[in-house]
């Protein structure tokens, strides 16, 4: 790094040295045609790197939102059976969707599900489990471009609990 910064202080100097020989008038058009090259392979550069960053993500949202429908819809069909034990092959499933939501899944969705663990693993979570599910499904929905914008503080839990405002006032507050 210390050698590139020489180099380019040794190239400036010498840049300098020869504009100050010239003529003022070519000096002049010469710097305005340097600036006008380096602008524009600057810009250049720097719309490829938007552009490879694009295609990444783009490439990135492609995995990721099947699986996070996957994981989802596997969650939804445990709350709506009401089933409180995991089968062997729902324990499979959901071994084989942790896996590749630690490969694919975003820091943030990542840090949603493990707090959703945790609270569930409580001795008494009370309905954090689900105050969590819905963090988790929030950074889901954040993860794949939506803004969660304009959606009331647990909107999204009342979407498929139906009693849940009759829930939170049963004693049991949210965060």
């Amino acid at each position: 790094m210390l050698v590139l910064i020489g180099l380019a202080a040794l190239a400036l100097w010498a840049l300098y040295r020869g504009l100050a020989a010239l003529d003022p008038v070519v000096a002049a058009a010469s710097i305005a045609g340097l600036v006008t090259v380096t602008g524009s392979v600057a810009t250049v550069v720097l719309q490829r790197r938007s552009e490879q960053r694009q295609s990444q993500r783009s490439a990135q949202r492609e995995r990721t939102i099947p699986l996070y429908q996957e994981f989802l819809e596997f969650w939804f069909e445990r709350l709506r059976s009401g089933s409180q034990q995991l089968s062997d092959t729902d324990m499979q499933k959901l071994s084989d969707l942790n896996t590749r939501l630690v490969t694919w899944g975003s820091d943030r969705v990542l840090q949603a599900y493990a707090g959703l663990n945790a609270s569930a693993a409580s001795d008494k979570p009370g309905l954090e489990p689900m105050f969590r599910f819905e963090q988790l499904i929030l950074e889901v929905r954040n993860d794949v471009g939506l803004a969660n914008k304009g959606l009331d503080h647990h909107e999204v839990l009342r979407l498929f609990v139906t009693d849940f405002d009759e829930a939170v006032r049963g004693g049991i507050s949210s965060n």
